[in-house]
């Protein structure tokens, strides 16, 4: 069937009665209205009730910005995965002369999404020598693409929960999506809109998942938008009359818990957090207290006196 429609849906309720524990998806295309419509409630419901991890692919439309595609690169609840190539791979399997340096490869989508988010989470190696159709006449291919990432990160996070159930961890999507994000390693000379959060490190976010185990509030889901600006997921601003002056902002966090999670939890949540980022070109509050209900704080971006060229911070929190 159709990459979107009945032949989705069928394979959503497909890992339901099969009780997958995560799924992969190495196909996309584009999208007009990132993080919406009926297939992306259907996606966010898999993952955010049922506990399912879903990885998927960022696109193949690389290298200029917010090329990332539907549904791994602009979909909050899915992990999207951009393509990495090391000089390992360059000299193996592409024969390469010279010896470069790590990369995304130029193809590789970037983010970030027109709603402001980052649209790559992490990256993972995008070629591989690989079993093909029989039709081929051969038993092996070269294969690349974030089609190939994205199950490589797939496999890779199979096997962090089979450590996981094998110890008698508890996880859900969150945690290992937290998780993943604090231990990958960043490439050095790589965007991050390429890169994401950086190249997947199972050992480092398996350790991670152990060191944390006991930590409640690595489950929950936080989602940060900006309600007096559509709900956006970030600030993109892109076009000369957009960085002419000061850009100002509400930011709403709202840490989500699960539908069938205890009221008494909700009750007795409370987060101190503080605040940072690097720029000096955000203005921002130092703290935040999270209860329940979500804070909002404002910030002001001025790039008015920015250099060309493209420029990326963020508004941290540390609790």
């Amino acid at each position: 069937s159709s990459s979107l429609g009945t032949g989705e849906v069928r394979g959503l309720i497909a890992v339901l009665e099969n009780k997958c524990d995560l799924i992969n998806m190495s196909y996309g295309g584009p999208t007009v209205l990132p993080n919406s419509g009926r297939i992306t409630v259907l996606y966010s419901e898999i993952v955010n009730k049922h506990g399912v991890i879903f990885v998927a692919s960022a696109g193949n439309n690389g290298p200029a910005l917010s090329t990332v595609g539907a549904p791994g690169g602009t979909t909050s609840a899915i992990l999207g995965v951009g393509a990495y190539v090391s000089p390992e791979m360059m000299a193996v399997q592409y024969s390469l002369r010279e010896k470069l340096p790590e990369n995304n490869y130029t193809w590789s989508s970037r983010g970030p999404t027109f709603d402001g988010d980052l649209g790559v989470d992490f990256c993972a190696p995008g070629g591989a020598i690989a079993p093909v159709s029989n039709w081929t006449l051969q038993r092996k291919k070269m294969m690349n693409g974030t089609s190939m990432s994205s199950p490589n990160a797939c496999g890779g996070i199979a096997l962090m929960l089979s450590g996981l159930k094998a110890k008698e961890v508890d996880y859900t999507p969150h945690r290992i999506k937290r998780a993943i994000g604090n231990t990958a390693r960043k490439i050095e000379g790589v965007e991050v809109f390429a890169q994401g959060r950086g190249l997947i490190q199972i050992d480092r976010a398996f350790d991670y998942l152990l060191e944390h185990r006991g930590s409640a509030d690595h489950d929950l889901r936080f989602v940060v938008d900006l309600p007096s600006h559509n709900g956006d997921r970030g600030v993109y601003l892109r076009e000369s009359f957009e960085t002419e002056k000061p850009f100002n902002t509400i930011v709403r966090v709202r840490p989500t818990f699960h539908e069938d999670a205890d009221n008494h939890r909700k009750v007795e949540f409370e987060m101190r957090v503080a605040l940072s980022c690097v720029a000096d070109w955000v203005e921002y509050p130092d703290f935040s207290m999270l209860l329940h209900g979500g804070d909002t704080f404002e910030i002001e971006v001025d790039g008015s006196d920015l250099d060309e060229g493209v420029h990326y911070t963020e508004v941290v929190g540390h609790d």
